[in-house]
């Protein structure tokens, strides 16, 4: 209180003075004075009416009240009605009961932090800042020497809880998501402590292993709620009907600070010459995305439209400085449309476009654009406009146009122009840059037809115009019929994949929705998907968007979003959007979800686009941008775009629970192994189960060289589950490689 007081004091002062002699503040003072207020918010507070310690959480959107035995977390806003609960029941020692809850307890209370302490034998602490609600358990030295410590909870009756992995849960309530992450558990020294999540009915447990530890031993989770309050960065374009958010990728580094930037698409924004639609560049920084530094981008074209299609990522002209592509629209003064190229410049995006227009030979232009990666060798970017809709001879045939970037620019190459030549095929509905799919060391295009994705191979001679590879897509009968990314390696496996959803999919739930993931071979791209991730709801639109988003935990596997624009966790918010965030791993795409972002705002639409944003804030991990096309933030429908920050075990991103089902492809002998803990730090158990018994079973421990450095020969299983001493070993990343007969898994480890 005493700081509380102080501080009303310097406020009255300062007030006072101004009304007297207007004073001038300094700086330093006034952003004193701004942080103190904005940690208070988060401050825990005595409730003497009620008899409770409670806190709100601005930024996760939650409310929370705290006693001994119980944390209770509820939304800050009041028209959503759900409450969530967490018991303590006591703490085990080896599965032994060892204490229960205190009646009374000794309570300190600091700031933002609340402390329980349980008759000396442990704590239980609660900590309310930006980063969620922590729970933490402080555990003194026990009078029984223990191998493994138990922290015993229990959630509210109505919530299901499942276990992401060993170091996470998720709490679900109908459509209402929480979770419970970002477990981390030190002793008296600092010493990381190996411990991991296991659920039994609607009662779950912390197990810890304190046979080396130095007490006390602190053990620290954190609840978080996925809300665009939780996101790093929060856009929005301040004009009404502005559609922002409508489009989103990321731009590569325009201005080459070595921040990536991102762009976003406003096709409904007015500009002053009266045409329609924007985009708007956002430039990243060691905090990320600055939100109020940007560059607005139109074509100047009298009635156009832009904003709808946006590319990033490349760089055409080879100056060092990724450039943007948007469409230009239709010019009625000469009757053709075209694209805008936009070059980046150490002081940002040149706003003055290079317009390209089409050949009006072959009808329309643009229907789709992308930046690919090299393409034809000369080691500089290249333009591909797709135009699915264009005809030279066959109506609706669909043209697609190579722009070669060039160090002059690439309005001044020369085209290569790609024709579908039959009837109503629709070439080039979509064009993606897709990385180098069959592994030569050349980048490949990914075009969608109508119902087909053709890659067409790079090599030493440019690109090939007849396709390589073909997979066929039962196509639906609205436009697009499906979406499509690509570029990403998800298994690690050397070959880049790529997924489609398609909205209009039912399996049980009508237009529920689904994501298909196909990976890349030598020979092109498989044609039987290797995971099929289902809405699960019906009309949700889950599939709407998807993108490949660099490496999130960067674990050296390529993850993935997709957008849901017609989910929602609340009947009064029909219509907030979703979307999900899937991570790669050498086994395949983990189907449950590592994250879920939700807009919490009826008919916001949020998950209409989403990309992979680059690195932002130059961390090291890839981030993800979000667009909400009808979010509202004081001008109706004016749309936004939120950042997440990716970072180890998605601690910038918010996990949830499964969105989808997953159908598995043909069956896999190793879709029940299990490597755990992960992070480890000695010990590590491999559970075996689903493999052949009949054939001799080997586990070999691989360094990032390639070298084998441990060997353990299961022979012909006879039990499930394996350990393996890892105490010979340095701290580093690892992989371990299970033979059994002929078939060979593999799961990338953390040895700390």
């Amino acid at each position: 209180m005493k700081k509380l007081y102080l501080l009303g004091s310097m406020l009255l002062a300062v007030c006072s003075a101004h009304a007297n002699t207007d004073p001038i503040i300094e700086k330093g003072t006034l952003d004193q004075i701004q942080t103190q207020l904005a940690r208070s918010e988060y401050f825990i507070h005595w409730q003497n009416y009620a008899g409770i310690y409670q806190s709100t959480n601005r930024k996760n959107s939650l409310r929370a009240t705290y006693t001994a035995q119980e944390m209770h977390i509820a939304p800050r806003d009041a028209s959503q009605q759900w409450s969530f609960g967490l018991t303590v029941k006591g703490v085990a020692a080896d599965g032994r009961p060892l204490y229960r809850s205190a009646t009374q307890t000794a309570v300190k209370l600091n700031d933002g932090t609340v402390q329980f302490n349980h008759d000396n034998h442990y704590t239980v602490e609660y900590v309310n800042n930006e980063d969620g609600i922590r729970q933490n358990f402080i555990i003194q030295q026990p009078a029984v020497k223990a191998h493994t410590i138990n922290v015993q909870l229990q959630a509210a009756e109505g919530w299901q809880i499942a276990k992401r992995n060993e170091t996470s849960l998720t709490f679900s309530n109908g459509q209402q998501l929480l979770s419970y992450n970002d477990l981390k558990v030190w002793d008296a020294k600092g010493t990381i402590l190996p411990a991991q999540f296991s659920v039994h009915n609607n009662q779950f447990q912390i197990a810890v292993d304190v046979e080396k530890a130095v007490y006390p031993v602190t053990i620290d989770p954190i609840v978080l709620n996925g809300t665009p309050q939780n996101a790093n960065t929060f856009l929005q374009s301040n004009q009404s009907f502005a559609f922002l958010g409508y489009s989103v990728s990321s731009a590569g580094d325009i201005n080459g600070d070595n921040y990536d930037d991102i762009v976003l698409g406003a096709p409904g924004y007015d500009h002053p010459n009266g045409g329609n639609g924007a985009a708007f560049v956002y430039y990243g920084s060691n905090r990320g995305i600055n939100p109020t530094r940007f560059s607005m981008l139109t074509s100047n074209i009298v009635s156009g439209q832009d904003g709808t299609l946006i590319a990033g990522g490349g760089d055409v002209n080879d100056d060092g400085f990724d450039d943007i592509v948007t469409t230009a629209s239709y010019d009625s003064t000469i009757n053709l449309d075209g694209i805008c190229i936009y070059y980046g410049a150490a002081s940002g995006i040149t706003t003055t476009p290079v317009i390209i227009y089409g050949n009006p030979a072959y009808g329309t232009f643009a229907d789709a654009i992308t930046i690919s990666k090299d393409l034809d060798g000369d080691f500089i970017d290249d333009i591909v406009v797709g135009s699915g809709y264009g005809s030279h001879g066959q109506t609706g045939e669909g043209i697609v146009t190579i722009i070669p970037g060039s160090p002059w620019g690439a309005e001044y190459t020369a085209w290569t122009v790609i024709e579908g030549n039959q009837l109503g095929l629709h070439l080039g509905n979509h064009v993606k840059s897709a990385g180098d799919v069959n592994g030569d060391s050349y980048n490949d295009l990914i075009i969608g037809t109508g119902n087909m994705v053709l890659v067409y191979f790079g090599g030493p001679g440019g690109l090939a115009t007849t396709p390589g590879s073909s997979l066929t897509i039962t196509a639906g009968s609205i436009h697009p019929p499906y979406a499509l990314a690509a570029g990403g390696d998800i298994n690690g496996d050397g070959h880049t994949d790529i997924i489609v959803g398609k909205t209009v999919y039912s399996n049980g739930q009508s237009q529920e929705g689904a994501v298909w993931v196909y990976y890349g071979n030598a020979t092109g791209i498989d044609t039987i998907p290797a995971t099929i991730l289902e809405g699960n709801a019906d009309s949700i639109s889950y599939g709407v968007s998807v993108a490949f988003a660099g490496d999130i935990n960067n674990d050296g596997f390529s993850d993935i979003v997709v957008g849901a624009l017609g989910q929602s966790n609340d009947i009064n918010q029909k219509g907030e959007g979703m979307a999900y965030v899937y991570y790669g791993r050498a086994t395949g795409l983990n189907p449950v979800p590592a994250s879920t972002i939700q807009s919490n705002q009826k008919d916001a639409l949020l998950g209409i686009s989403v990309a992979g944003a680059g690195d932002v804030n130059g961390d090291g991990y890839s981030d993800v941008v979000i667009g909400a096309m009808l979010y509202t933030n004081g001008q109706e429908a004016e749309g936004a775009a939120f950042v997440y920050h990716g970072g180890a075990g998605s601690a910038g991103l918010l996990a949830a629970t499964t969105a989808g089902k997953m159908t598995a492809s043909p069956a896999d002998p190793f879709s029940a192994v299990k490597v755990f803990p992960n992070p480890t730090v000695n010990n590590l158990s491999v559970q075996l189960q689903g493999l052949d018994s009949q054939l001799p079973t080997e586990i070999q421990i691989m360094n990032l060289q390639g070298r084998i450095v441990q060997v353990v020969k299961a022979g012909n299983i006879d039990s499930y589950q394996q350990s393996v001493d890892l105490s010979r070993l340095t701290a580093g990343i690892y992989f371990v490689v299970i033979r059994n007969g002929s078939k060979v898994f593999r799961e990338k480890i953390i040895k700390q």
